[in-house]
């Protein structure tokens, strides 16, 4: 990497260091997701997009049953850099 440049670049976070920013209160009362390093502000959520997420966690949880774990907005620790809240992911084997 050349440090020598003038041209601005960001600051990539990992994700320990995002868990720090957050239990410093940097982003209270924000949505934000750590996605690839960067800290991405996310919308609210209306109505309808709680329906859609109800309707699909009641038909994933039918179609897997108890041998998955349909997890749902809760935050997943893919790699250093990343730290996402879908909305649903269905995890192999049933909840810890």
């Amino acid at each position: 990497m050349d440090t020598t440049s003038n041209e601005p670049r960001p600051h990539r976070w990992s994700r320990e260091q995002y868990y720090q920013m957050l239990d410093l209160g940097w982003f209270q009362d924000q949505r934000v997701e750590l996605i690839d390093g960067e800290v991405i502000d996310m919308p609210l959520q209306l109505n309808f997009h709680a329906l859609s997420i109800k309707l699909t966690d009641t038909a994933l949880n039918a179609a897997f049953g108890p041998q998955c774990w349909v997890r749902v907005q809760m935050t997943l620790d893919l790699t250093p850099l990343s730290s996402p809240d879908p909305d649903l992911a269905v995890v192999a084997g049933p909840p810890p």
